[in-house]
Order: structure tokens, then C-alpha cells, then sequence
């Protein structure tokens, strides 16, 4: 079971992005600061990030703490009236938590920000912490998040060297509302984008750096999901969305059934995509322990 804190926050600032309908919030809580996503109605950005920050936790994916941010009234009413003077969108769903907590996420201001794809590589190799970065496919795989572009790599200063981090969940079960999870539960296709002709394709350009012996640390987080996301794991998940959110238990169950249908057997899954790799040609690899 993954634990998380509860903190009292106190609202510092606001990021709009309309583009993809979401509002980042940053707060200070606990003597840190943490990026909260709120979204319109019918979206689910905040619960998105809780349950993926979750999944990688279990399995030792590299990201940053979080923990559930308590906002009073007044900061909420502060918030919308913000959000109502940067934006054309209607309010911002602040009512989909039961007791105004909300999920955040460890904000960092040193960080190294890439500028092109192909310094994404040689960021990896450098970093101390390199072999964890190949912990995305497997989880982007089994939750269906299409969105891994070239902003959602942080790599975090230390000294002369960088820690990479994964960022950004809320389009997972392959958008960001949960209307698709039914039809994509069972899909293990490679991930593709509908790109049109001629367009850079992120998750084609992602696949494209992984060789046979990346793919290795792929598959050794692919056994841990196997291995770690066990049936009292996911139920310990649920139970927590349910304590934490206004949301349906039905909702809720389609999660668990999510978990329980694509946890199965994933290391095996995760060999019959290596097609999906141009530079991984061979199935039979050896495991390779982390």
C-alpha cells in the first residue's frame, strides 16, 4: 500500500493553459511547494494524477512526493475568481473533492529544460539515474497516456549531474476524462498518435531511442508491474478515490476492473510490443534485474 499526507496549502499562484482545458495551481504546503490540476466539469486531470503518482510509486518509477493539498473556501472562491479573469472556460470543477483536498505534486523550480528532441537522449545517459527512465513505456502502456512529449521529461539539477523524473498524467486512460476507458481496457496496440502526414510524431520519436538493450530496463519495470500491482494494491487505490473524491462507485469500479484486466501477464505483453520498437528486433530477451 502507497500512503499518502494530508496538508493544509496556502495558494501562490496560477497556470493557465486553455488549450488543454486545465489550470495548474501552485501551492506552499509542509515547506514545499506542489503543482495542483484542476480542470473543468466532467474532466478528471486531479484523480488522473493521483492514480498513476500511485501506480508509479508501487513499482519504484522515478517521480516526485505527493500528497493531498487541503484549500479552505476563501482560496477556492480566490481561485475561481482568477481563473474567471485569465479565462474564456467556465468555472473550474472545485467541487469534484468531498473536503477540498486535492492531489499534488512536488513543484521544482531547478530543472533542466530541454529545448529540442535531441538532446533528450544524451540528457538520459547523463543522468544518475538513467535505467528508471525506461520505466515510461510500460506505464504509459498500461495506462493509456498518450501525452509524452518532449515537456513531460523533467530532469532535476543535482550538482554537476540530473535526475530524471516523469511529469504529467492527467491524459491517462487515453484522455482526460474516463469516456474511453471501456473501449481501451483491452488494447495493448503501440502506442500511435494521429498525426497528420508530415508531422513530428513524440511517442514514434520515443520509441525510436529504445534499443535491445534499453528494452531490458523496460521489461524489468513491466515484471514489476506483474509482480507489484497486486489485487489489494489496487483496491487500496480505489478505496482512497472514494475517501478522497465526489465520484461514483461505478466510476470507481471501471478503475479497479482497469487494473486488474491489463495487470495481468504484463511482462509477456510488454515482449509481444517490442514490434512496436524499430531498434529492438529480437523477442527473446534475458531479465535483467534493476
Amino acid at each position: 500500500m502507497v500512503s499518502y499526507s494530508g496538508y493544509t496549502a496556502t495558494l501562490r499562484s496560477i497556470v493557465s493553459n486553455e488549450a488543454n482545458r486545465k489550470f495548474s495551481t501552485i501551492v506552499e504546503a509542509n515547506g514545499k511547494y506542489y503543482q495542483i490540476k484542476f480542470c473543468e466539469v466532467g474532466h478528471r486531470h486531479n484523480i488522473n494524477e493521483f492514480i498513476a503518482h500511485y501506480f508509479c510509486s508501487l513499482i519504484g518509477a522515478p517521480i516526485l512526493d505527493g500528497a493531498f493539498l487541503k484549500l479552505s473556501d476563501d482560496q477556492l472562491k480566490i481561485l475561481n475568481d482568477r481563473v474567471g479573469s485569465i479565462s474564456s472556460f467556465n468555472k473550474i470543477d472545485t467541487t469534484i473533492s468531498k473536503k477540498n483536498f486535492f492531489f499534488g505534486v512536488e513543484w521544482k523550480k531547478d530543472i533542466y529544460d530541454l529545448k529540442k528532441h535531441e538532446k533528450l537522449l544524451p540528457t538520459i545517459n547523463k543522468s544518475e539515474n538513467k535505467k528508471e527512465f525506461y520505466s515510461i513505456f510500460p506505464i504509459d502502456q498500461m495506462l493509456k497516456n498518450y501525452d509524452r512529449h518532449l515537456g513531460n521529461h523533467l530532469f532535476i539539477k543535482n550538482g554537476k549531474k540530473t535526475r530524471y523524473y516523469i511529469i504529467d498524467f492527467d491524459r491517462i486512460f487515453g484522455y482526460t476524462s474516463w469516456a474511453r476507458m471501456h473501449a481501451l481496457m483491452n488494447n495493448f496496440d503501440c502506442m500511435r498518435l494521429p498525426i497528420p502526414p508530415g508531422q513530428f510524431d513524440e511517442l514514434e520519436f520515443l520509441h525510436s531511442i529504445v534499443t535491445r538493450e534499453t528494452f531490458e530496463y523496460a521489461f524489468a519495470f513491466a515484471f514489476a508491474i506483474s509482480s507489484t500491482v497486486t489485487y489489494d494494491a489496487i483496491d487500496d487505490m480505489c478505496n482512497i478515490i472514494l475517501e478522497i473524491y465526489d465520484v461514483s462507485k461505478e466510476e470507481v469500479d471501471t478503475i479497479r476492473l482497469w487494473f486488474v484486466q491489463r495487470m495481468k501477464d504484463f511482462q509477456k505483453i510488454c515482449l509481444d510490443n517490442t514490434e512496436c520498437f524499430p531498434n529492438v528486433k529480437q523477442k527473446r530477451l534475458t531479465y535483467v534485474h534493476r
